[in-house]
């Protein structure tokens, strides 16, 4: 005959989990919050939601030695000290056992800690102030975007290509401090030659960079934004999934640079090296004009590594650009224009990835891994240079999001230096008139306006959904407004981009 579990027990088990559930939602807290940094509460919802196995592994190590790790050892050990720890016996006393805490004061204390846990991390996580501005409804978007599809928008005669290089994690702020960057040694010389001696647009007189905005902190959101003009936001299905984890809609409203280029006729692929589905990435392309997208997975079909390679995030960006420079000789041989984008991965955190051929003379491994990515990118220019296909090809370089190695951050740069993202545009349309490169305020949603420029397209307007047209007089929503308003604003619910973009009823 079975024996039935006591009240009691299943009290215990009860309790057991709630603060085994505080723990672990406090650790978790603290282990992204010392990883990614202020990312915003957006970013951390897209992560969690998206495809767990294309994670590099050593995120996941972090996370077990730096999150679950200690909730697993605190839980056991609360728990024990609340509920069991005994008092020494007291020689009159012949029954029982006493306890540290009496049992009503042990679960009061028990419901405080949670409460106080659950909290603690709910606010150090920002998952307070989005829930906050959720609730809250903005007209930012329906004031400030532009419809593309009502603008006219001008090519040229003669088309030119476009090739748009992604540096995962590029920031000005790897510059040193004599050159207006935030550390001792300037680790990225290469792309800081290019800017200088092509177009960057720049915060101040020297090689600067622009801001990311809400939505636009993390790489699909970052690739949203360069593209579309736009902040990503989503919405979560009952299952809690980002688009109920298909992405079989993503952003089906939204008029891009790829889907503008697509009508005029363009042959566009883009590139990674990892998984294009992480995230939604792929689909978001195909989606929106690409006609092929490449990654780790037709790399091994195009024998550029072998069948089951896995390093890093999939594969290393000298791989990568073996495999670019190769499909680059491919579409440039095609009866009409092209446009090809690419993203880099070695520069991701946490520390980057050190492959064989880099140099390892600083401190940090980040550095190092910073000055590798500099060098090679240089290197793949001069490439590009030595083709036929360069003098009609508008080369746009630019990180996608500012890095988010809190640890290295925390380290090496000042907590009142404000970072800012690397861009840089080579090789421009010759037509192109330019007002005014320096001293600007802007963001990652405005390349995608100012890159049609550079190819020289004449935007009426020059602005685009709510990029603008950074060659242009005209200010940027960042020119136009507090930058922390500014971010607040777009967090918050838009049912005008639940229509317009998400095409929800």
């Amino acid at each position: 005959m079975k024996k039935k579990i006591s009240k009691q027990t299943v009290a215990y088990i009860g309790l057991f989990l709630l603060i085994a559930l505080g723990m672990i939602g406090f650790f978790a807290a603290v282990w992204y919050k010392s990883v990614y940094g202020d990312v915003g509460f957006d970013a951390v919802i897209y992560a969690l939601t998206s495809d767990a196995g294309s994670v590099e592994s050593k995120l996941m190590i972090t996370y077990i030695m730096r999150g679950l790790l200690p909730a697993v050892i605190l839980t056991p050990t609360v728990f024990y000290f609340l509920f069991f720890f005994p008092l020494k016996k007291d020689k009159q006393e012949t029954k029982g056992r006493r306890t540290l805490l009496p049992h009503k004061i042990a679960v009061f204390v028990s419901a405080l800690l949670v409460i106080s846990l659950i909290t603690t991390g709910a606010i150090y996580s920002g998952l307070v102030k989005w829930a906050y501005l959720s609730l809250n409804e903005t007209d930012i978007y329906a004031n400030e975007y532009v419809d593309p599809d009502t603008v006219d928008i001008k090519f040229p005669e003669k088309k030119r290509n476009l090739i748009y290089i992604y540096l995962e994690s590029m920031e000005t702020t790897f510059l040193s401090q004599d050159l207006d960057g935030a550390i001792e040694n300037n680790v990225i010389p290469e792309l800081h030659s290019l800017a200088e001696n092509n177009i960057n647009f720049s915060h101040n007189d020297a090689v600067g960079g622009g801001r990311t905005v809400s939505g636009t902190t993390w790489t699909v959101g970052a690739l949203v934004a360069h593209s579309s003009g736009l902040p990503l936001k989503f919405k979560i299905d009952l299952n809690g999934s980002v688009d109920g984890g298909q992405y079989d809609n993503f952003l089906p409203g939204v008029t891009t640079i790829t889907d503008v280029l697509k009508k005029q006729g363009y042959y566009q692929t883009f590139m990674f090296g990892s998984d294009g589905e992480y995230g939604g990435r792929k689909q978001f392309f195909e989606q929106h004009g690409i006609d092929k997208v490449y990654d780790l997975f037709t790399a091994y079909d195009d024998e550029i590594v072998p069948r089951g390679y896995w390093e890093w995030w999939g594969m290393e960006d000298k791989y990568l650009i073996e495999y670019a420079k190769q499909e680059l000789l491919e579409i440039s041989q095609k009866d009409q224009p092209f446009s090809f984008g690419m993203l880099t991965v070695d520069t991701h955190h946490i520390s980057g990835y050190l492959c064989s051929d880099c140099e390892n003379k600083y401190e940090a491994q980040y550095d190092n891994v910073l000055s590798c990515s500099s060098k090679r990118i240089a290197e793949f220019i001069d490439w590009i240079k030595q083709q036929d296909f360069y003098e009609n090809t508008t080369i746009v370089i630019t990180g996608d999001h500012c890095s988010m190695d809190e640890g290295y951050v925390n380290k090496y740069v000042g907590k009142d230096y404000v970072r800012r993202v690397y861009n840089c545009i080579i090789n421009p349309a010759p037509s192109l008139k330019i007002a005014n490169t320096k001293n600007r305020e802007f963001a990652t949603i405005d390349m995608y306006p100012t890159t049609l420029a550079a190819l020289g397209c004449q935007i009426k307007g020059d602005r685009l959904a709510m990029g603008t047209n950074l060659f242009s007089g005209e200010k940027t929503i960042c020119e136009k407004y507090d930058f922390e308003e500014l971010c607040d604003e777009l967090s918050k619910y838009s049912e005008f981009y639940e229509k317009e973009f998400m095409e929800v009823e």
